[in-house]
């Protein structure tokens, strides 16, 4: 209710009366009423006639000498109410009754000279004060007291700047902090005099600075919040560059400027009144104060923004985005030397993870930008630059002495990457100190080869993903960090001039061939940076052109990193590395392949033309390398065929394999300059698959003609892995797909004859069945289709007649016939593993020629296959009985008669037990210290392997042929321990599987043996005049059975036959 109506309210005359009777006799009681009564009026402040009045009253009793310190608290209590519910009138307005207020107000505080003293007040006493001193400075008139201000205002201002500075750091309450800095704060805005803030500069910045910097954990947040606040503010009253134009100086890039290099400067006086009384200290503003409190500010400054810029609160760091806001935008001159700390700190928090830090820390500089000129922002694009360049080469030397330096470099790299994002950083000016410290930063301690680091990417019609092994840093070892590292290269190739980094970089790999590797890794995020792959692309730099792509490929394909390959292949025990090989070349080499595939990735279709260029470096690396090198060209590979729109990589290659043919041939002439290109058609063929056989005839052949020309030489053994690459991934012929049917028995074929014989009517032609047949025929035909005329015509003829095969199926017949015949001379080496992988070539090449192509080659191999079964290695051994059962699987028909007058002979040693007591060996010392890897591994030795083979060549001969009887009861007696209990599993199924094939062929004279070796009771005769058998009857056989041991060992095998035999 407005005062100035003619009654007042109820409760306006309840304040009345009370008012009155305080001003008689004040007490704790009547004051805790007026409180209440004053609790009940309108919150906004109204004018009351009586507003003078009520705070006269009770400023009196506050000036009481004898007044007791409840009444006090309750008299500051009511005086607050007073603040906030009315408007104060001649209070707000005259200086003297302001000032009165206040001295009266800082009486009841604890003294300056001893803080630690005890108040006669409580803490919610102190409060109030703090309150009411906020209250007043709020609700006065700034421009009427501080235009002039007199002595006594200033002092009294001194001093209650330093009784709320001491109330913020010496009470216990964190709220009652909290609203000592707010009343600082509202007091320093009421105040707004230049002279007056800068004389409280020094203090107020100092005491803030420890309340900030210094601060205590237990004090949260709010108390460095508000402080921050309290520092922005003096500052933006004090120093901001409005009040000191005739100090400061702007840049400007004009040709006056230039011309006149040192201007002079004239003095200039302040331009504000000087303070009345000239015992009071004043401020000389000039030149030199204003250097010393740059010098002095930038102390502060600096260690509250490296402080609070990672405070753990995120009001904290809207608080310091406040204050660099404030330095940066209105106080860049008179603050220069603190501008860049400010400055950093506004980049650092616009990549704050709170997203309120992010976007006050943004519009701040949002508004910088908008607030600077052409020169300053000139200006700060060359210092910039600089501050850029210092900071990645201080990382660079802290990096180059210590290895923890993962967090430092992430605050380091995420302000380079804030500063490309809010300035324009020159970097083509620096790009040398810029890769030098970079290459520093991002060393490569190794590419882990255990870890696969997949990527995707994606058009609209696919999506393919690759996989490089991950790259593991010296310095930078998480994944959060390698991604801001790799950014920050990638926004420095997206913002420099191309060729400017590709020529840069060129000379480097040049001249300095141990940093290789991370110059190359630089590159190849140059690449993708220039590419906008993963960056936003700036608004004035196109993307790269085929022209700069064809420029660095034709730069990179003649760096001599590409010539210091190490291969994985062996021989003779060393690995082979070509001259100049380095340590890191692994490495080197599979960062060389990325780059390749990033320059696809940067041109997509537009590649396509320089495929021709890059397919053979690529295909060089498929095979023959270690892991890490074969894993990158494969994922180049994938990224190549994805960015030049193939299905997959077998239609890139087979698409573009004229690009390799005639380099191909032409280097496998010279191998000895080229040792590693066999492997390059190893690596076709194996990611290929058959279908670019056709295309590469010229090549293969040519593998052919080095195989004659190196036959003796180290080049053997590569030579021999191309040709089983070729033998594996060409079809199989069409009839080692069809099954054999399964050959009748002895017992079937005389009861068949037994029913011919006996029934009339067997064997003689259903004519009624074959006139349906027939009619079914001509029905089928009506059609007159040509095709399926022509096939059953086709089925109709002789199995001798053949329809003529498609040249490409006769050229691979060849081929496999050469291959075949060179793979059995290479049996003969006398290099094991030379030998051995001649026997595994032949083995696979005998499954791909049809039979009448194979059997006059399995003739001539025949001898080499033989001779190697006699070889005193082991491994020998077991590959040429892999190459016999292939050719018994396939041909054992037309080989059965050689295979039983001179493979059997030579096969019998290999299956003969020396000592039966092998089948059960002692127990000793040694061996029950064994681990039990160490006891099982005997089940993976070359003896046991030789055994499986064994049986297994022998199970596929009986089933081809029946030349095989003749030997059948020899090779029961010689494979029948391999039927025994303790023999392996793997073993015993072998042997089981061999003699079911034998009675297949012959199971009556198997019988008694199996009888034998399963202690078979024999059943009771069938007739009379043979009532019953003797207990060794079964013995009583043509061919005895002769165990030296028990047959109790047999029993479960030689049973489970005998059932399968009568089943």
């Amino acid at each position: 209710m407005d005062a100035r109506g003619s009654s007042m309210g109820p409760v306006e005359r309840e304040v009345m009366a009370l008012i009155m009777l305080i001003a008689q006799e004040a007490s704790a009681t009547k004051l805790a009423l007026l409180e209440d009564q004053l609790e009940r009026l309108p919150a906004t402040p109204t004018e009351y006639l009586w507003t003078s009045y009520a705070v006269a009253v009770v400023h009196t009793m506050l000036q009481g000498r004898s007044v007791s310190p409840p009444t006090i608290e309750r008299g500051l209590g009511a005086l607050y109410k007073l603040f906030t519910r009315c408007k104060l009138g001649p209070l707000e307005t005259t200086p003297d009754l302001f000032v009165a207020m206040i001295k009266t107000l800082l009486v009841y505080l604890p003294p300056l000279e001893n803080p630690n003293a005890s108040s006669v007040l409580t803490e919610d006493g102190r409060m109030c004060i703090v309150q009411c001193i906020g209250l007043l400075a709020s609700r006065t008139a700034p421009a009427s007291f501080f235009t002039l201000p007199t002595d006594e205002l200033i002092e009294v201002a001194f001093l209650t700047v330093a009784y709320l500075l001491q109330q913020a750091e010496k009470e216990v309450a964190r709220a009652s902090r909290v609203q000592a800095l707010d009343s600082l704060l509202a007091l320093l805005r009421s105040i707004d005099n230049v002279d007056v803030v800068a004389l409280l500069l020094p203090g107020v910045v100092a005491k803030l600075l420890q309340l900030t910097h210094h601060a205590d954990y237990k004090w949260g947040s709010k108390v460095p919040a508000k402080a921050l606040e309290c520092l922005r503010e003096v500052l933006f009253l004090g120093l901001r560059d409005s009040r000191w134009t005739h100090l400061v100086s702007k840049p400007e890039f004009t040709l006056a400027a230039a011309l006149s290099p040192f201007p002079t400067t004239t003095t200039t006086t302040s331009s504000s009144a000087p303070l009345p009384n000239t015992s009071k200290p004043q401020v000389d503003r000039s030149r030199a104060w204003l250097e010393t409190t740059q010098v002095n500010m930038q102390i502060a400054l600096d260690l509250i923004c490296r402080s609070q810029r990672h405070h753990a609160k995120p009001r904290v760091r809207i608080a310091l985005v406040g204050l660099c806001s404030v330095v940066v935008r209105d106080c860049r001159w008179s603050l220069a030397p603190s501008f860049f700390s400010a400055f950093e700190a506004l980049l650092s928090l616009s990549l704050d993870p709170i997203l309120d830090v992010q976007t006050s820390a943004r519009q701040a500089l949002e508004q910088f930008h908008a607030a600077m000129s052409d020169d300053e922002g000139l200006w700060l694009q060359r210092h910039a630059t600089a501050r850029v360049v210092s900071h990645l080469r201080d990382l660079a030397k802290k990096c180059a002495t210590d290895v923890e330096m993962e967090a430092e470099a992430c605050a380091t790299l995420q302000l380079v990457l804030a500063y490309d994002q809010s300035t324009s950083i020159a970097f083509d000016a620096v790009l040398h100190e810029v890769l030098r410290a970079m290459t520093t930063v991002l060393r490569i301690d190794h590419v882990d080869a255990h870890v696969l680091a997949h990527e995707s990417r994606s058009r609209p019609t696919a999506t393919v993903t690759f996989a490089y092994y991950r790259k593991r840093f010296v310095h930078v070892r998480s994944d959060a960090a390698v991604r801001l590292a790799t950014q920050v290269l990638r926004r420095i190739g997206a913002r420099g001039a191309t060729l400017i980094w590709i020529d840069h970089l060129m000379a480097q790999l040049r001249d300095e061939s141990e940093r290789s590797t991370e110059l190359l890794l630089v590159l190849n995020h140059f690449v993708l940076g220039a590419a906008h792959s993963g960056v936003t692309s700036p608004a004035d730099k196109p993307s790269l052109s085929v022209q700069n792509v064809g420029y660095l490929l034709d730069q990179l394909l003649h760096l001599p990193q590409w010539t210091t390959l190490p291969m994985a292949t062996h021989f003779g025990g060393q690995p082979l590395r070509l001259p100049g090989a380095a340590f890191d070349s692994e490495e080197t080499t599979s960062v060389l392949l990325e780059i390749l595939g990033s320059c696809a990735e940067a041109l997509e279709l537009a590649f396509q033309p320089l495929l021709m260029h890059v397919l053979y470096p690529i295909a060089e690396h498929l095979a023959g390398h270690s892991s890490v090198v074969h894993q990158a060209a494969t994922a180049t590979l994938q990224r190549l065929a994805f960015h030049c729109a193939y299905d997959d990589v077998p239609a890139l290659l087979h698409g573009n394999m004229d690009y390799v043919i005639d380099m191909l041939c032409a280097r496998l002439q010279q191998l000895d300059a080229y040792p590693h290109t066999p492997f390059v058609v190893e690596g076709l063929l194996a990611h290929a698959g058959s279908t670019p056989l056709p295309l590469l005839h010229d090549a293969v052949q040519s593998v052919l003609r080095s195989v004659d020309r190196y036959v003796s030489s180290a080049h053997s053994a590569g030579l021999l892995r191309v040709m089983k690459v070729i033998v594996t991934t060409a079809p199989p012929s069409e009839d080692t797909l069809t099954e054999t049917p399964p050959r009748p028995s002895k017992l079937d074929a005389f009861l068949k004859e037994m029913k011919t014989l006996f029934d009339p009517t067997m064997g003689v032609p259903d004519d009624a069945a074959s006139e349906a047949q027939l009619d079914a025929m001509l029905n089928e035909n009506d059609d007159d289709d040509s095709a399926v005329l022509e096939r059953k015509m086709k089925a109709a003829m002789p199995v001798e007649h053949e329809p003529e095969a498609d040249a490409s199926d006769a050229i691979m017949r060849d081929l496999v016939k050469d291959i075949l015949v060179r793979s059995s001379y290479f049996m003969a080496a006398p290099d094991v593993a030379t030998s051995c992988l001649a026997s595994s070539v032949l083995a696979h090449a005998v499954l791909l020629l049809p039979l009448n192509d194979l059997r006059p080659v399995a003739a001539r191999v025949w001898p080499a296959v033989l001779k190697r079964m006699e070889s005193p290695a082991k491994p020998v051994v077991l590959a040429a009985l892999h190459c016999l059962s292939a050719l018994a699987a396939r041909c054992g028909d037309f080989l059965a008669d050689r295979f039983v007058s001179e493979a059997w002979p030579v096969m019998r040693p290999l299956l003969h037990v020396v000592d039966a007591s092998a089948m059960f060996p002692v127990v000793t010392r040694h061996d029950l210290t064994m681990a039990d890897g160490e006891m099982m591994s005997s089940t993976h030795s070359l003896t046991h392997q030789i055994h499986a083979q064994c049986l297994e060549c022998l199970r596929r001969m009986c089933s081809a042929s029946l030349a095989f009887e003749s030997i059948l009861m020899d090779v029961a007696r010689v494979t029948c321990p391999m039927l025994r209990a303790s023999a392996s599993a793997s073993l015993q199924e072998a042997a089981r599987r061999l003699f079911l094939a034998m009675a297949a062929l012959n199971g009556d004279a198997l019988f008694p043996l199996l009888a034998d070796l399963g202690s078979w009771a024999l059943p009771a005769p069938p007739t009379e005049a043979f009532p019953a058998f003797t207990p060794t009857a079964v013995k009583n056989v043509k061919h005895p059975v002769s165990t030296s041991a028990s047959t109790a060992a047999y029993t479960a095998n030689a049973r489970e036959l005998l059932r399968c035999m009568h089943a």
